[in-house]
């Protein structure tokens, strides 16, 4: 996903797949990320069905989200699955 066409054909589509989903996602990505830019992750988000969750760290980039993170990372993730079972 680019904002412009680099080839004639978008190897993973994760926009239209995103619609396609139907189970509750949850959103992890860096703010700082050089590599995918934070962009990405605000539209996969805006487009994905609900319910839907999202958990964006300021200071992280691509490789050091966990590590800017930790003690919110891992409650983020205990909170993600407590709301699978209900």
């Amino acid at each position: 996903m680019t904002k412009y066409k680099i080839f004639p054909f978008d190897k993973f589509q994760n926009l239209n797949k995103i619609k396609q989903v139907r189970c509750p996602v949850l959103f992890i990505h860096g703010k700082q990320d050089g590599i995918i830019p934070f962009w990405h992750a605000e539209m996969l988000f805006a487009n994905a069905n609900e319910p839907k969750f999202s958990f964006w760290i300021d200071e992280a980039d691509h490789n050091n989200v966990f590590a800017k993170s930790k003690n919110n990372y891992l409650q983020t993730i205990k909170n993600f699955s407590a709301a699978l079972a209900k």
